[in-house]
């Protein structure tokens, strides 16, 4: 099975995973980044602010990205 990577980013702050998760193909990746971005938006709890930028990139072993997630607040004035 393959290893995917799950990078993040909020505004200019980034965690690379370094350890990466060992999942059935592309779908299942993206599932799992789907429910692991919910759950970091969970924790805003109310922080977060017009302009604050969110961006999860799932990538394969080789680094090609499969997935890229994008999370963004505007405000209109």
């Amino acid at each position: 099975m393959p290893r995917y990577f799950f990078d993040f980013a909020r505004n200019d702050e980034v965690a690379s995973d370094n350890v990466g998760l060992t999942l059935l193909d592309h779908q299942a990746a993206f599932e799992e980044a789907t429910m692991a971005c919910g759950e970091m938006i969970r924790t805003i709890d109310g922080h977060l602010q017009p302009g604050d930028r969110w961006r999860m990139e799932v990538t394969d072993e080789a680094g090609k990205l499969i997935y890229r997630l994008l999370f963004m607040a505007e405000s209109s004035e």
